[in-house]
């Protein structure tokens, strides 16, 4: 991370809020500041890089406290957490992801990762308006990684030209798929944090996993719908020619619109290194 970027991550933690908390959650917390942004992911048309990265691997702690319920729910899964706030070490070129253009500013980002039930910040209640409500929750129950991406005039995290997504694996583990928009970008981005494996998916090939998807359940359908029918009319008077040709026709139709479903969504899955 650049000393620029490391500034500004350093500057927003000092602007960090803290809330005194009862009840379920008791003790003070340190409430990520308004102006940290959280990532879109790209339109499910939009092409991009898809890059596996480990978000704990080199990050720094800016803040740290052991947080426990007092009720528990789940006695494997939560335990006291020493949930951190950290500055994550992912490098990001110095270019806007959007337009590759040169930046003029920085956007403070947080991934978060929950180490405790979601269950438990649905149940405590708080006099307190969404936004801070959610903020609450996101301090007591998950580990927030921090990253200072630069930005060109006018462009920033709506954008959706950088976006984190968490890769569920053991516990613990801090694991994320990068979704990145602008493929020179990506490439920039892979070879600055030394990471491999990362693809690219166009649009089309997007578009194509969308529609076998939605062939996938008509098909469904369609074979869902002979089975209930014949059930409800096997023992009326609706039999006959009529009732077999209409059967044997949506069969027809359910196993070419699934052969069809299944054909997308393989040829969906094609993609390249970036």
């Amino acid at each position: 991370m650049s000393e620029k970027a490391s500034l500004k991550i350093h500057e927003t933690a000092a602007r960090m809020e803290p809330v005194t908390l009862g009840g379920n959650f008791s003790g003070r917390v340190m409430l990520t500041p308004r102006d940290v942004r959280t990532t879109k992911g790209p339109h499910f048309w939009e092409a991009r890089a898809e890059v596996r990265a480990d978000l704990g691997k080199g990050a720094r702690s800016l803040y740290g406290a052991q947080w426990r319920p007092r009720q528990v729910l789940n006695p494997r899964r939560d335990k006291a957490h020493d949930l951190q706030v950290f500055e994550g070490a992912l490098k990001f070129p110095d270019a806007c992801p959007v337009n590759l253009e040169t930046p003029d500013h920085y956007e403070v980002v947080e991934v978060p990762f929950g180490r405790l039930s979601a269950s438990y910040t649905r149940r405590t209640k708080v006099n307190a308006s969404r936004e801070e409500a959610n903020r609450m929750g996101v301090a007591v129950s998950s580990d927030r990684y921090w990253f200072a991406i630069p930005f060109s005039q006018d462009h920033g995290p709506d954008d959706r030209a950088v976006h984190f997504e968490r890769v569920f694996s053991g516990e613990g583990e801090s694991r994320t798929k990068v979704a990145l928009t602008n493929r020179e970008y990506a490439r920039r981005f892979c070879t600055l944090n030394d990471l491999e494996g990362g693809r690219w998916l166009d649009s089309r090939h997007l578009i194509m996993q969308m529609v076998g998807l939605v062939a996938l359940i008509l098909s469904f359908g369609a074979v869902g719908g002979i089975v209930g029918s014949y059930l409800v009319l096997r023992g009326d008077s609706v039999q006959g020619d009529y009732w077999g040709a209409a059967t044997i026709a949506v069969f027809v139709i359910g196993l070419v619109v699934l052969g069809v479903s299944i054909y997308l969504l393989m040829k969906g899955r094609k993609s390249e290194p970036i």
